[in-house]
């Protein structure tokens, strides 16, 4: 599973070295620098959400979902 964590914090770097060329504007390094601040859902608010539609995640989801 560390495998998929990797390439999808790979994939994420790929795009921010490559934003521009995808966006055709200019990418700031402050528009970076928020971006790489956003937090995902808690454990917390991903089971209460679970609980609240009565469904469990998968193993796999669960550890994209906390990759850091």
């Amino acid at each position: 599973m560390d495998s998929i964590v990797e390439l999808v914090k790979r994939n994420e770097q790929l795009l921010l070295e490559n934003a521009e060329a995808l966006n055709d504007e200019e990418v700031e390094q402050e528009d970076i620098d928020e971006y790489l601040k956003i937090q995902g859902a808690t454990k917390e608010e991903l089971s209460a959400f679970e609980n609240q539609f009565q469904i469990k995640r998968l193993e796999p989801l669960l550890i994209l979902c906390f990759y850091s």
